[in-house]
């Protein structure tokens, strides 16, 4: 889903950069300030609420980045729509609905939100376990209900699991220096190459 991120990103900036700038030369200044009151307000809003990015620090650069990013929208739509009319809600309804939020609801209500399948613990090598280990930590961050983070939650264990057998001594080393979720356990494992 990475890729598909970048790709929408660059596609909804392209939209909002080409749109804000016809929008400087077709809406007149009362449009921009009529606009931008709202917006400004919403920025306040959010930021006398604090909103918390993923670590819980309060990120009111966060919040205006993304006040700027809708004002920029709706001024990039309206721009647009002097053009090509109503072709502009068409074009805006579909970088909506192909948003990776959008898609990430599609799936989640489809069932289709489960981790990324890998070898099964038992077949994978050593350090196959040790990749799926380092990639399960971003699954498990990106995961969007309950369900999925068990499903990546349980992968993980059957890691560990896995590896424990193998390497017990090495497992432990690993843990007992201070691992993170997210850390490698390669170098600390007999037989993961790394």
């Amino acid at each position: 889903m990475g890729a598909y991120r970048w790709i929408w990103r660059a596609i909804a900036g392209l939209w909002i950069v080409l749109g804000a700038a016809a929008g400087a030369v077709v809406l007149p200044l009362a449009v921009w300030i009529a606009l931008g009151l709202p917006a400004v307000v919403l920025w306040l809003a959010s930021s006398v609420r604090k909103l918390v990015t993923d670590d819980g620090k309060p990120s009111p650069t966060r919040s205006a980045a993304l006040v700027l990013v809708v004002y920029l929208g709706v001024i990039a739509t309206l721009a647009a729509a002097v053009f090509i009319d109503l072709g502009a809600l068409v074009v805006l309804a579909f970088l909506a609905a192909g948003s990776p939020a959008a898609i990430g609801w599609y799936a989640r209500r489809l069932g289709w939100d489960s981790p990324r399948s890998g070898p099964s613990p038992t077949s994978a090598s050593t350090a196959e376990l040790c990749r799926q280990w380092i990639e399960s930590y971003g699954e498990l961050r990106r995961a969007t209900s309950s369900a999925a983070r068990l499903r990546v939650v349980m992968a993980r264990q059957r890691c560990l699991d896995e590896l424990e057998r193998r390497d017990p001594d090495g497992l432990h080393a690993w843990l007992s220096s201070a691992a993170s979720a997210g850390g490698d356990p390669r170098r600390f494992l007999s037989d993961a190459g790394g």
